[in-house]
């Protein structure tokens, strides 16, 4: 800060106000108080301004300022914050939470920047950390037959039918739990997908921004005929909270039910949204074409696709291709040895 501030007194723009705004010599050397604004009312400025982004990203970006920045720093003034401010905060933060809480931060001192608050923003050098990335590691079908069986006997049949769903169609939760009776053509065995519900409100779109028409597998359809019994007069949502009758918000509650049953058969722990994995997976090792499998889980490019399931692709031919390319260089290893003879 020193040398920032003798660069800006060579340069005839130091502003002593700007630096030091307690200071109570200001009005004898002819500076009137500081006016600049604080981060906080800064920040709260930027967040109005977010009227394109989903419900669920403006909370959690205000959760994050409210949880971190405004804490650490919320009532200083813009123009005296520095990297050093926002590294002692992000210090304790694992990486991918850290660039998370980092997102909203950076966007108001870009916002300050554009409302000339300040010049430049002071963490234009402060970078997301590296993640790891998280392959699938799903379920093999015995493991999710049993995990069904325990949340039928221990949550319900409801519970038991909603993730027996999950398992066979392959869908996200926000995908599913934001299921409409108006989305089903079951004559046709056909389910569209075509929005989401985060944190108790829905968005008229999917995660790629593309709708799709899912192909129910013959569970996945036996679950939704004994949906209908329970929700389909109402309209409305597919599957419902068996607590409250109302359709699921999130996929908190959920989660809950299947963190217990898996600790109650005592399998290797993984997350609920290992489901949407377990389906791909079990798709692909029966045989089925790796394109049809990415359209149903609606992924956005077939090249992501196939980086994040190749492993199972390459093993989903149980010898096949190997066996095409051994049957045709057999009689070529044939022809030499007569032409040897």
């Amino acid at each position: 800060m020193m040398e920032e501030i003798r660069i800006k007194i060579r340069n005839g723009v130091f502003e002593p106000a700007a630096y030091f705004p307690e200071y109570g010599g200001l009005a004898r050397i002819g500076c009137t108080r500081s006016e600049a604004k604080t981060f906080k009312t800064l920040a709260t400025s930027y967040l109005d301004t977010l009227t394109d982004k989903a419900h669920s990203t403006r909370v959690s970006y205000e959760r994050a300022l409210k949880g971190y920045w405004y804490p650490a720093f919320g009532d200083k003034a813009i123009n005296v914050i520095r990297a050093s401010d926002v590294h002692a905060v992000l210090k304790l933060l694992q990486p991918k939470n850290r660039n998370n809480v980092l997102i909203p931060c950076r966007q108001t001192f870009e916002f300050a920047v554009a409302e000339k608050d300040i010049d430049e923003s002071p963490i234009g050098t402060v970078k997301n950390a590296k993640v790891q990335k998280v392959f699938p590691d799903p379920f093999d079908i015995d493991e999710a037959n049993a995990i069904i069986a325990d949340l039928r006997a221990h949550a319900g049949e409801i519970v038991g039918d909603y993730f027996e769903f999950a398992f066979f169609s392959g869908l996200r939760v926000s995908e599913q739990i934001a299921l409409e009776w108006r989305d089903l053509d079951l004559r046709r065995g056909l389910l569209r997908v075509e929005r989401t519900r985060v944190w108790g409100k829905n968005k008229n779109t999917t995660k790629t921004h593309h709708p799709r028409d899912l192909e129910l597998l013959e569970r996945a359809a036996a679950v939704l005929q004994r949906q209908r019994a329970r929700t389909e007069l109402a309209g409305g949502a597919i599957f419902h909270n068996p607590t409250t009758g109302m359709p699921w918000a999130d996929e908190q509650v959920q989660r809950r039910y299947f963190e217990a049953a898996v600790k109650r058969l005592e399998i290797r722990y993984r997350a609920q949204k290992q489901t949407r994995h377990t389906f791909a997976t079990v798709c692909l090792m029966a045989g089925a074409n790796p394109a049809w499998v990415a359209r149903q889980l609606g992924h956005s490019s077939s090249k992501m696709f196939f980086e994040v399931y190749s492993r199972w692709i390459e093993g989903a031919d149980k010898g096949l291709e190997r066996g095409k390319v051994e049957a045709w260089i057999a009689p070529q290893l044939g022809s030499r040895r007569k032409l040897k003879r």
